[in-house]
């Protein structure tokens, strides 16, 4: 109750009352010495003292008392679910409707130290992580539907981030099209800013103390570096990521998706064929393509004129609905110069002035 009705604080790094480091799981300890001599190349790890070991992670409060982060990537089941219930807790689902196909963590596995749950997520979502449809249309070598770096990113955001007021576990809803991690937490910043380059007012994290944590454990980065990371990772198979927030009665939460299925093939050629793209033009492309195309709304009007400058995009209309579509140069280029007139739209009275457009462009016109 004491942590759930504190609203401006950094819980992570605050003490967990009456507990100690003998209420640390072994086996946890155990992954997350194997873990940090893995990712530091250095062995001592491995045999250096446990409570050193816990203060150079920041584990530790200056009383050398286990501080929440700690209690709840290695705390002992019992000890995490009495002191931290609820927020102890991270969910993984599979779902295939289409072939009665249902998995997903047990009550136990849920409920283990978040060092042992989550690198048990990543290998159930392993498991399912298929190979991208009609990817070999494009590139030889083969291409699962997530990168489990991104997903390793993903899920460690999710929990630096989470608001510890909402009392709803963390999950992870995967099915044979996409990836999606909810959690209880409001992204503050314009998403498309962030990619784009360092946001003047980063979005701090709520647990600061559980960031550095994961930071040390090679599980994330800086805001700014993941999120490009992100999408940079999917982005170059032709899937989109998307961000969804959800008023829920309990509270927000946020919803990002790794899309696991090409929903866009025009996409995915145009990125085959201007392999020079962009990640932060790409991201716009997608949103175009897409149908989301408003200026100002939905696109910045500096960006549209980015893209119109390379043959991308053209601007139509006036405000305060300009909207902006892929050019007749891209998609002649992806081999489909007949969608040119269905997006300009032909209505009496410019049938005539497109017909003059199309012939001047050199379009056949198939009747």
């Amino acid at each position: 109750k004491k942590i759930l009705n504190e609203t401006n604080k950094d819980r992570s790094s605050q003490a967990c009352e009456w507990t100690t480091i003998d209420d640390l799981d072994e086996w946890a300890i155990s992954l997350l010495r194997s873990k940090k001599a893995e990712i530091s190349r250095d062995t001592s790890y491995l045999i250096s003292e446990t409570k050193t070991l816990l203060n150079q992670l920041s584990l530790l409060t200056e009383q050398w008392v286990p501080n929440n982060t700690c209690i709840l990537f290695l705390g002992k089941q019992e000890i995490a679910e009495r002191r931290l219930p609820a927020i102890s807790r991270f969910g993984w689902l599979y779902v295939d409707e289409k072939n009665g196909i249902e998995d997903r963590l047990t009550a136990e596995q849920q409920r283990s130290p978040l060092i042992v749950t989550i690198s048990l997520i990543i290998e159930k979502i392993q498991k399912y992580n298929l190979p991208l449809e009609d990817i070999s249309l494009f590139r030889p070598d083969p291409q699962l539907q997530y990168d489990e770096k991104a997903v390793e990113e993903l899920i460690a955001n999710s929990l630096a981030h989470r608001d510890w007021t909402i009392a709803i576990h963390n999950e992870v809803r995967q099915t044979p099209r996409s990836l999606t991690i909810t959690n209880s937490w409001t992204f503050d910043n314009d998403l498309e800013k962030v990619l784009k380059y360092s946001h003047p007012n980063p979005t701090p994290y709520r647990n600061q103390t559980m960031a550095d944590f994961l930071s040390k454990m090679n599980l994330m980065e800086n805001e700014r570096r993941w999120l490009q990371k992100v999408y940079k990772l999917q982005l170059s198979k032709w899937v989109s990521v998307t961000k969804n927030e959800i008023d829920n009665k309990n509270g927000w939460l946020v919803q990002f998706t790794l899309h696991g299925k090409i929903e866009n093939m025009d996409f995915a050629k145009i990125v085959l064929q201007r392999n020079n793209i962009e990640l932060s033009q790409l991201i716009l492309l997608d949103k175009i393509a897409s149908g989301n195309s408003i200026v100002w709304k939905d696109i910045d009007i500096q960006d549209a004129e980015s893209l119109r400058r390379q043959w991308f995009v053209e601007l139509f209309g006036k405000s305060p609905t300009r909207k902006v579509r892929l050019s007749y140069n891209l998609l002649n280029d992806i081999g489909q110069p007949e969608r040119y007139i269905l997006d300009k739209g032909i209505d009496r009275s410019r049938k005539q002035q497109l017909i003059l457009q199309f012939i001047e462009k050199k379009l056949s016109i198939t009747t």
